[in-house]
């Protein structure tokens, strides 16, 4: 059974991320399984939140939604009062588990988003590629990596 997340005290203006009665079903094989239930959620600018439960409650459901990788079955998400799906927004999500492409370096796992979602990569395309390896071994250093950009991630 999942569990309905329980949401900091934030009033819904003043919200940096809005979830308003939002759903996931997934369907398979003609069977509905509810990954998340109807759920109102806010979270203020500044806010700390954890998302803890068991296995299977909705945590990684919840992140998906909000860095636009799922869509809601019902419901509305806003980002900074921006519906989500409306224009694109730049948030990012690092997964628990490792989700690097084993045949890219290190540099090239960072640089994909740059390379795929709008609207990098329409910069991207515009022969930015210099500037984007500049941006990205600026973040590898800052995470202690840069020495390991051209290695791969096993």
């Amino acid at each position: 059974m999942m569990h309905q997340p329980t949401a900091p005290s934030a009033r819904a203006s003043e919200a940096m991320v809005r979830f308003e009665e939002v759903t996931v079903t997934y369907g398979r094989r003609g069977v509905a399984t509810e990954a998340l239930k109807p759920t109102t959620l806010s979270v203020a600018k500044g806010d700390f939140i954890a998302l803890v439960g068991p296995s299977g409650c909705g945590k990684s459901t919840l992140l998906k939604l909000v860095s636009e990788l799922l869509k809601p079955t019902t419901g509305n998400i806003y980002f900074a009062g921006r519906e989500l799906g409306a224009t694109p927004i730049r948030v990012g999500m690092a997964f628990q588990s490792s989700n690097l492409l084993p045949w890219m370096t290190i540099r090239n796992n960072v640089m994909l988003p740059l390379k795929i979602v709008r609207p990098f990569r329409q910069e991207y395309r515009a022969k930015r590629r210099g500037e984007f390896r500049d941006r990205v071994d600026a973040l590898l250093e800052q995470v202690g990596l840069l020495d390991f950009a051209e290695k791969f991630p096993w």
